[in-house]
């Protein structure tokens, strides 16, 4: 233990069971090619301030392995500020919801903007209201995620409305923008050439991976800080290799199980009196978080070393029902509105 590290475990004697466990949700680690995204995001908000046209990048992965958690982490970076005349928003940040029509991506960052009638107006007037209040907080960066939302789940179509829409945001605003989504979004990019153009830097996030010695020893980093950023006064030792491979067995190395498991267990022992994670937390944390999700998946802290075995992967497929005559309808009214907007 290093001396950093053992004066704040000693700062834990003093802190009531309470505020231990309020710390336990404040774990953070940076897992393998955080620095790497973020810094990609980073160089393109700042060469987009000189460069011709903005710099955009997509993000794909997996539901739990970390996207959404990149994109608070740098929306963080760059904090709102109140100023005389209203907000300084450096990066505005939204969240798609599906599906992903015109006006809620309108009403979404308008929203995030501060808007108190979001939702008000045409597209139209909702749009225009958008570019302007976008230059009026000085707005650097615009992050989106849940992007495959823009897939219509009903007719596995792509939303070629919404995604001119924001073709033309780039376009108006001339703003560098990061998308965020889970891997078959891709298919968005591909049907639209012009807004593909603008994404020239793609990147994938991973779970963690078991096959190989590599794979392994990055796990077991994470572990350890994690181990060691607890609110616990004793190791736990969770990147043993026993230990490891039971929570890799039990996330298949998706950061957002990985962490559910450790800090329900955490807490379970704060609340026991125990100042260190036993196989028997994990087995209770695995069933309260997980097991559920996964009927007819054995406990990997219950079970004999010879039968474990990892999540399975889980299937992301768009469904295909036909369009009905309302959601046509709709999009036709949603195209005409957005033509307006050019």
């Amino acid at each position: 233990m290093t001396e950093s590290l053992a004066d704040e475990k000693k700062e834990h004697l003093n802190m009531s069971v309470g505020e231990r466990i309020k710390l336990v949700e404040d774990v953070f680690i940076k897992y393998p090619g955080f620095n790497d995204i973020t810094n990609k995001i980073a160089e393109c908000h700042s060469r987009s301030k000189v460069s011709a046209e903005p710099k955009c990048f997509f993000i794909t992965g997996e539901a739990g392995c970390g996207k959404t958690t990149i994109a608070l982490y740098y929306e963080n970076q760059y904090p709102r500020q109140a100023v005389e005349e209203g907000a300084v928003v450096p990066v505005l940040s939204s969240t798609l919801f599906a599906p992903a029509t015109v006006k809620g991506l309108a009403t979404g960052l308008l929203d995030s903007l501060g808007d108190p009638m979001a939702d008000a107006g045409t597209i139209t007037n909702q749009t225009l209201r958008l570019y302007h209040l976008i230059e009026k907080c000085g707005v650097q960066m615009i992050i989106l995620d849940e992007f495959q939302h823009l897939i219509d789940r009903d007719s596995d179509t792509v939303l070629g409305v919404a995604s001119d829409w924001l073709k033309n945001l780039l376009n108006r605003t001339r703003i560098p923008m990061v998308l965020i989504g889970l891997p078959y979004s891709i298919r968005i990019l591909k049907t639209n050439p012009q807004l593909r153009r603008r994404f020239s830097i793609m990147k994938e996030i991973k779970p963690f991976g078991w096959e190989t010695p590599e794979e392994q020893e990055a796990f077991f980093k994470f572990l350890k800080a994690v181990d060691d950023a607890l609110p616990l006064k004793e190791r736990s030792h969770i990147n043993s290799l026993d230990t490891a491979f039971r929570l890799y067995c039990a996330s298949r190395g998706l950061i957002s199980n990985i962490m559910k498991v450790i800090r329900t267990a955490t807490i379970m022992a704060l609340e026991r009196g125990l100042e260190r994670l036993t196989p028997e937390l994990m087995a209770l944390s695995y069933n309260d978080e997980i097991a559920s999700l996964y009927p007819g998946h054995p406990n990997p802290f219950l079970s004999e070393e010879k039968d474990l075995r990892p999540l399975p992967q889980e299937e992301e497929e768009p469904l295909k029902k036909p369009r009905t005559r309302i959601r046509r309808s709709r999009e036709k009214r949603e195209s005409i509105g957005e033509l307006l907007c050019v």
